[in-house]
């Protein structure tokens, strides 16, 4: 009967204070439980650390997304000027080329 008391407290299942025989018994398996509930609250320590972990590599790195998609708007904003400022130089070019092959055109029908 000892040896079936021994084997039920190892396991990490709580044994039922009725079937637990004498003081010591008991003192063992409040010692169990207890390193138990340390064990399970270490766990939930370190589970909560690497959450934090991960919730400030996640800011970290949208953060760096947020500075890189300004910078790219930014540089796509000086393309974009930078196409409308040929588009107005080749534009007037174009304008001034018809002008002056009216104005040839006339001359060379005044002549």
């Amino acid at each position: 009967m000892i040896m079936r008391q021994r084997k039920k407290i190892k396991k990490n299942k709580p044994v039922p204070c009725c079937q637990i025989r004498g003081r010591k018994s008991l003192e063992l398996e409040i010692i169990r439980l207890s390193k138990l509930v340390v064990q399970k609250v270490q766990e939930a320590k370190d589970i909560r650390e690497r959450l934090e972990n991960l919730l400030k590599e996640k800011e970290q790195k949208q953060c760096f997304l947020e500075k890189e998609v300004e910078q790219r708007m930014q540089e796509l904003e000086e393309k974009v000027q930078e196409l409308e400022q040929f588009k107005k130089i080749a534009i007037g070019r174009e304008l001034k080329m018809v002008e002056l092959k009216e104005q040839l055109q006339v001359l060379k029908e005044g002549s």
